[in-house]
């Protein structure tokens, strides 16, 4: 009996050992699952359209010039809100800004010179160029007071940002257009496809943008509604990423800009994508005018499954939703798993 009973033991007790592996085993498989190798940068130059922003104007200015100018531009992230304000006064508001006392990106007049700016200065064309060149993150740098401070800090950027480019390394699993996919056999997750036309590079640079420089007043202005007190902190040096569609972080301000955090910074936007929703990444959008038509995902039509002998054309949307499928059967998985085993703990207490 004795022995009857220790045999039992031994069974229950590797029955355990066993449920408690196929729970890592199904964890870990998840995680494979849900990971994305295109990183930070990229993945959002590719799949993270610009938020919108808001311009509210009267109806007697929707009629206006200015604002037939601003609709003729579709490559804009602009829309327009019929206000019941001032009529000569129009306010631009980020998409995100739903609490009615918030303070405006921008307000003023609406003529055809406003209009102009509103879409497009030459610090945001420069964004636009570097970033479709393939550069990763580009470093917005406004300089404070202290001319000698903001040498330091220029310094510290430009050596930073030199070792970065040497040490950071895009992540293993990409795969790009360069690749030959109908001869790969591949078999992996479509996410970690880029298929922009654009070259994949680890690449930085840093744009100035001076305080009084009249053609940027919305970019300051954008940058600085990011956090509620940036603007009085302006006689600091400020320094913000710049990434995907126009979309920046936090800034780094003052001592804060340390080579540590400029590493920091450049890690996470060129790390593998970990949360592929955008509302579930930090930053905000600019507002922006650009083609970003060559940086849309594509549809890859030459990608094959490793069981098949014969080269099967694949469009990349079934291929995701396949993929999503087997996400969400993973969770269901480990979700029973997880009952089964609470399930089996709970009879064997009992």
């Amino acid at each position: 009996m004795l022995d009857a009973m220790r045999l039992v033991s031994k069974i229950r007790s590797k029955t355990v050992s066993a449920l408690l592996a196929v729970l890592a085993i199904a964890f870990f498989s998840v995680g494979y699952l849900l990971a994305c190798q295109v990183p930070v940068f990229r993945y959002a130059l590719e799949r993270w359209p610009a938020d919108h922003y808001e311009l509210r104007v009267s109806a007697e200015m929707m009629n206006s010039t200015a604002v037939s100018i601003l609709k003729e531009s579709e490559k804009s992230n602009l829309r327009f809100i019929e206000s019941t304000g001032d009529a000569k006064q129009a306010e631009l508001f980020h998409a995100r800004q739903t609490d009615p006392a918030s303070i405006p990106v921008w307000k003023g007049v609406l003529t055809d010179e406003t209009a102009g700016a509103l879409l497009q200065s030459p610090v945001r064309q420069t964004l636009v160029e570097k970033v479709l060149s393939g550069e990763s993150v580009i470093w917005v740098l406004i300089p404070g007071k202290n001319a000698e401070a903001n040498e330091g800090i220029r310094e510290v950027l430009d050596t930073t940002l030199a070792r970065a480019e040497q040490v950071i390394q895009i992540p293993e699993g990409v795969v790009t257009e360069g690749d030959d996919l109908a001869t790969s056999n591949f078999s992996g997750d479509p996410e970690d496809i880029v298929s922009a036309d654009i070259p994949l590079k680890i690449a930085f640079s840093v744009l100035e943008l001076q305080h009084d420089d009249p053609a940027e007043t919305i970019l300051l202005n954008t940058l600085l509604s990011i956090e509620d007190d940036l603007h009085d902190l302006v006689d600091q040096p400020m320094v913000f990423p710049v990434f995907g569609r126009g979309r920046f972080l936090e800034p780094m301000i003052g001592k804060g800009i340390s080579e540590s955090n400029i590493l920091d910074y450049s890690a996470y936007l060129c790390g593998a994508c970990s949360c592929e929703v955008k509302e579930g990444n930090p930053g905000m959008d600019l507002l922006i005018t650009a083609d970003w038509s060559g940086a849309d995902e594509a549809t890859v039509t030459t990608l094959t499954k490793a069981a098949e002998p014969v080269p099967e054309t694949v469009e990349i949307k079934g291929t995701k939703e396949e993929s999503d499928t087997m996400r969400s059967l993973a969770l269901g998985v480990v979700i029973a798993l997880l009952l089964i085993g609470g399930l089996y703990f709970f009879i064997r207490k009992e």
